[in-house]
């Protein structure tokens, strides 16, 4: 049984010292840049049209009505990408100038050879897959779609009509404005990075330098009685912004800075667990580095208790962003700082004292928040937010935050009552395969909860008095609240339903309920690879074996994490699959193969044996009727 003092659904508190600002001066004419980009060219007046992103917008020139056969529902698509790349660029704007610098190059590239290809050819190409990855993939796999899609352009055999919508520019009811829309977003982008080098945002970054001191401060400070040495990971969202900061930190600490690069090489790995992970054998601990540079695609069930401190170099907006790069330095039951510190940075004005910091900084982000549109919000919808409130909730501990993740909520409860109670817990270890109990509920209903291996199948029969027993499958978190009592709830009696409703259960077929958008990354990384075995084998025959094996992993084990999942969809591994993209996916491949081994399922098999072959338990609520 699960507890349900109120105390036990809030995490553990006094882990954390309250964020800490740090605030990276601009210049006035730094500032000015930085108000108009998101005020002018991606905010409210958006002079980015976004042409090459809504095609059918000039295509049509009125409204599509309904019975347009579909217009509408093509339109929207079209705008909802065309809106997706205007906040990317402001989010990584926001994240870096080095970022947005290389976006900025992208879209020049991009817009160049698609005017071109218009001019010369009369047409347009839209690729189809780059609105659907916009739900799906990561932004950075975004935007090396987008190369891709303008490199392709040059081959049109390359094009496939079931997925790719051919225009013909004459045929536009605005053909000129659809042209002329292209070249001004391609002479906005020009002039931007003309800007973005005159103030000499890249090579002066006043962000990266306030970063600099800051690591200097950590990294030599005074460790706290009993405690090590403060380590330090510096977080950002986009690859690009730590290739932007790496050059600079890697000449300030010679030696002393480890870099999630693109690869995550098994090299990679051993350093960073003999560095920063303090479950790793302590005979293997080494002091080699102090600072570890890295993007989320790190913060997946990855250990960093070592590192005292956590960077937010740029600002997770969803609050379980936060909890998640936190996550890896607070590790339940292996705490190794009293504290742990978190540093967030916030753009300022040059010579602003420090209220006046906040005042500029607060303003600065809630033009940002606003600009990214309802996607980005943190308040709830009946909230009126405003600039200062938006920044307390961004500076607010972790731990206040009310998003958890179910690992976090389950966590926190599990180490409640053991701290409360440690005669239930100790007393787990004598507990049989099978376990049946009952309690007093408001609703007669029977759970069955089934461990075979690292599966966990979760089956309900909601009405126990119904003479049609009805099981259906259940997400563990949906089951939760159905399970929770206090210590003190007394144990009932089995009642005569149960047996039937049980029996029932373990009849019925096992099924794993996922959350959808996981079942929808399954399922597609599933067909990417059968796919690839089917039209590429000649191709990937060296790597057939490890598809297989990630094909079973999937089907029996579901080890792998949702990035994980995501690079093995990066490239549509199909029949007409181009020559860059399947050199693309072989690449991904062999870097999943060094990283988790060839063998990598034969040992989880070998833990799975150390297992109970099976674990049952069956929790009963009967309605209360007093």
């Amino acid at each position: 049984m699960i507890a349900d003092e109120r105390i036990f659904s809030k995490p553990i508190r006094g882990l954390n010292s309250d964020p800490i600002e740090l605030y990276y001066t601009l210049t006035p004419e730094q500032s000015a840049f930085y108000n108009q980009v998101i005020y002018d060219y991606f905010g409210e007046d958006r002079r980015f049209r976004g042409a090459i992103y809504q095609p059918y917008l000039y295509e049509k020139s009125d409204e599509p009505e309904e019975e347009d056969d579909g217009g509408d529902f093509t339109l929207q698509q079209q705008r909802n990408l065309y809106e997706f790349m205007r906040r990317l660029l402001v989010k990584r704007f926001e994240s870096s100038f080095g970022a947005f610098a290389k976006s900025v190059d992208n879209f020049i590239r991009v817009h160049s050879i698609v005017l071109s290809f218009v001019q010369k050819t009369g047409k347009y190409i839209l690729d189809r897959s780059l609105i659907e990855k916009i739900w799906e993939d990561d932004e950075e796999t975004i935007e090396e779609a987008l190369r891709e899609f303008a490199e392709r352009l040059a081959d049109t055999k390359s094009f496939n009509p079931r997925h790719d919508r051919i225009y013909v520019i004459d045929d536009f009811d605005k053909p000129k404005q659809f042209l002329d829309d292209i070249r001004a977003d391609l002479e906005l982008f020009k002039h931007i990075a003309e800007r973005v080098e005159a103030l000499e945002l890249v090579k002066q970054d006043p962000k990266s330098r306030c970063l600099v001191e800051t690591l200097r401060g950590i990294v030599t400070a005074q460790p706290g009685s009993g405690e090590p040495r403060r380590k330090v990971v510096v977080f950002s969202e986009y690859q690009d912004t730590v290739e932007h900061i790496v050059p600079l930190l890697q000449e300030v600490f010679p030696g002393r800075v480890l870099i999630a690069d693109r690869s995550l090489s098994g090299t990679f790995f051993d350093s960073l667990l003999s560095n920063f992970d303090a479950s790793y054998p302590r005979k293997k601990w080494s002091d080699d580095f102090d600072i570890l540079v890295a993007t989320d695609k790190l913060s997946e069930g990855v250990n960093l208790n070592r590192a005292g401190a956590v960077i937010n170099y740029d600002i997770p907006w969803n609050p379980t962003r936060v909890i998640q790069r936190l996550g890896r330095i607070n590790r339940i039951g292996q705490k190794v700082f009293e504290l742990l510190h978190i540093y967030n940075f916030f753009p300022t004005d040059q010579g602003a004292e420090v209220v006046k910091s906040r005042e500029i900084a607060a303003h600065k982000l809630f033009i940002i928040h606003n600009t990214l549109g309802e996607d980005a919000k943190i308040f709830a919808p009946e909230e009126t937010p405003s600039p200062a409130e938006l920044f307390r909730r961004i500076n607010r501990k972790p731990e206040d935050e009310e998003e958890e993740s179910l690992l976090t909520v389950v966590r926190n409860e599990f180490h409640a009552i053991k701290e409360q109670h440690p005669e239930l817990v100790s007393g787990l270890e004598d507990f049989p395969a099978r376990v049946k109990t009952a309690k007093a509920s408001c609703q007669n209903q029977v759970l069955v909860f089934r461990r075979k291996g690292l599966q966990l199948f979760v089956h309900s029969v909601l009405d126990t008095v119904a003479e049609t027993l009805e099981v259906q499958p259940l997400l563990f978190e949906q089951a939760l609240e159905d399970i929770r009592c206090l210590p003190t709830t007394p144990r009932q009696s089995l009642s005569p339903r149960f047996w039937p409703a049980y029996e029932r259960v373990k009849a019925f077929r096992e099924e794993i309920l996922l959350p959808r958008s996981e079942q929808s990354l399954m399922a597609k990384a599933e067909n990417n690879l059968r796919s690839a075995l089917v039209y590429n084998a000649a191709d990937l025959e060296d790597l057939a074996p490890f598809i297989r094996t990630l094909l079973r992993d999937i089907k029996e084990f579901q080890t792998l994490p949702k990035y994980t999942l995501r690079r093995l969809t990066v490239t549509e591994m199909n029949g007409s699959v181009s020559r860059a993209g399947l050199k693309r996916f072989r690449e991904e491949l062999e870097q999943l193969r060094r990283f988790l081994g060839e063998d990598y399922l034969e040992r989880i098999e070998q833990r799975v044996k150390d297992f109970r072959s099976e674990i049952i338990i069956a929790v009963e609520n009967i309605k209360d009727h007093a």
